[in-house]
């Protein structure tokens, strides 16, 4: 017997603004949340303003982490409008 198993990886975005809002009303500055999110301040700042597509599980698993909320809450289906995405992840 022959058993076939297919796996499918869920394809998430960063939602920037959300990441801002959450930001803001825990009263963070970006280098704040970038080091407990462990990642640099400018990366941040591009999540932020969404001239950067982040599409990384576990960058946005560090930052539901450092911002107290659920990973769903700061991803997002939708693209981005009106802006050229250059596509980076970090690690």
């Amino acid at each position: 017997m022959t058993t076939t198993t297919t796996t499918t990886t869920a394809k998430i975005r960063v939602d920037g603004a959300a990441v801002r809002r959450r930001r803001i009303a825990r009263g963070l500055i970006q280098r704040e949340l970038a080091a407990d999110a462990r990642m640099d301040s400018p990366y941040l700042s591009k999540i932020e303003s969404d001239s950067v597509a982040c599409y990384s599980l576990p960058i946005a698993m560090h930052l539901a982490e450092a911002l107290c909320c659920q990973i769903t809450d700061l991803i997002t289906d939708k693209p981005i409008k009106n802006k050229p995405i250059k596509k980076e992840t970090a690690s």
